[in-house]
């Protein structure tokens, strides 16, 4: 009969609802030695709660706590470091690599680009560079012309935008 109160009371423990009283009679229950077979599994719990009960903090706890908490400070060293061979090191790389890519980038001289020979395209006849250079002029005159026509008509579009737009 008591083992059916005991369960009873074992199902609100552990699910947080039982009371001090019933808590303490659990104890009382579980440390007195006469346990029911069937709840000897809970008897190592109860008891490992009792065992605890009497186990201090120690008399030096505030000591090592203090020593974990404020830590015994050390001087900092302070070393200053010869960059003397770091700089010359850097210096000797920029070079080097300075040299490479001007050997890479250099262009390589041959017959082919040494130059065009632009005489054999000049007319050799006065007559005959007198027309070509008006050939030429003309041409451009007529680009200018078709430019300055363009121009014209997006400016005419811009004047009649800005009219609706002021009217």
């Amino acid at each position: 009969m008591e083992s059916k109160i005991i369960e009873s009371l074992l199902e609100k423990y552990f699910e947080g609802q039982s009371t001090v009283e019933e808590e303490n009679r659990l104890k009382q229950y579980f440390t007195g030695g006469d346990v029911a077979p069937q709840l000897k599994v809970y008897q190592p719990l109860f008891e490992f709660f009792e065992s605890e009960k009497t186990v201090g903090l120690g008399e030096d706890f505030e000591q090592k706590l203090l020593e974990k908490i404020q830590p015994v400070k050390k001087e900092a060293i302070i070393r200053k470091m010869n960059f003397t061979w770091l700089r010359a090191a850097a210096i000797i790389v920029f070079v080097v690599a300075g040299l490479w890519m001007l050997r890479q980038w250099q262009p390589e001289t041959t017959e082919q680009t040494v130059g065009i020979d632009w005489s054999k395209y000049e007319p050799e006849d006065p007559e005959k560079a007198y027309d070509q250079m008006m050939k030429a002029l003309a041409l451009v005159s007529e680009k200018m012309t078709e430019g300055e026509d363009e121009a014209r008509k997006g400016l005419s579009k811009i004047n009649e935008a800005n009219e609706q737009i002021t009217n």
